[in-house]
């Protein structure tokens, strides 16, 4: 980690700058949605589905929300590998066909 005092301003305090230089794949992708799921025809059938299965968890409503979007976050990044597949994969491996074309 590195780190630099920057100038204070004229405050009391000193404002510092942390760089983080870890190198690697992150192990917590955010989620994100992807517009493709929207062409499947059955994409927006499942989400109702699993919306309306009971999931069990109490507490708060927004606790119980954040519950129900988390498990519907997990039932669509199965659907997803199951449906779709791995694209990055097969991208990569067009990328090896299309370069083999060309040589």
């Amino acid at each position: 980690m590195e780190s630099d005092i920057l100038p204070s301003g004229g405050s009391d305090h000193w404002p510092i700058s942390l760089t983080d230089a870890i190198q690697g794949t992150p192990r917590n992708k955010p989620f994100r949605f992807e517009k493709l799921w929207l062409t499947h025809l059955d994409f927006i059938q499942q989400i109702e589905q699993w919306w309306n299965e009971p999931v069990g968890i109490k507490g708060t409503k927004m606790y119980r929300l954040q519950g129900k979007l988390i498990y519907i976050k997990d039932k669509i990044k199965i659907w997803n590998q199951a449906v779709f597949g791995n694209i990055f994969k097969e991208k990569k491996k067009l990328e090896e066909q299309v370069e083999k074309i060309h040589t």
